[in-house]
């Protein structure tokens, strides 16, 4: 006799639904994963721009003339502009913009903080 018979051609019919079940399972995994791995990529190029912009705007900079400097900077509608420009995108949630002047080893020190999509970030600058 030769061929298949019914229970067999059954059988890799189950055989072959559970291996394309576990590799649909497996795709959507890693199309999941790499959604995720893109949307915090995008938030720590946003966040390193806010901060990078920081830095550089507060460079030189003394304790006396961080107070003009800090009210040219807002937090509005989840979004922090300079001057009116936008620091973020439309791509990002930011909140929580925080200046924090303290004094450490007789030097200013601005401590800046803020939340993007619900990460922290923190940059810490001495003043002249």
């Amino acid at each position: 006799m030769r061929g298949f018979t019914l229970i067999e051609t059954l059988l890799y019919i189950v055989l072959l639904s559970a291996i394309i079940t576990a590799a649909l399972g497996i795709t959507n995994q890693i199309i999941e994963s790499s959604g995720k791995n893109a949307e915090s990529t995008a938030v720590n190029q946003e966040a390193n721009f806010v901060l990078r912009k920081i830095d550089y705007l507060f460079t030189g900079v003394t304790k006396a003339q961080t107070n003009s400097l800090i009210a040219k900077f807002n937090l509005s509608a989840g979004k922090i502009t300079f001057a009116g420009a936008a620091l973020t995108s439309a791509n990002v949630s930011a909140s929580d913009l925080l200046f924090t002047i303290s004094s450490v080893n007789s030097r200013d020190v601005l401590k800046v903080t803020f939340t993007l999509n619900g990460q922290d970030f923190t940059l810490t600058k001495i003043l002249l």
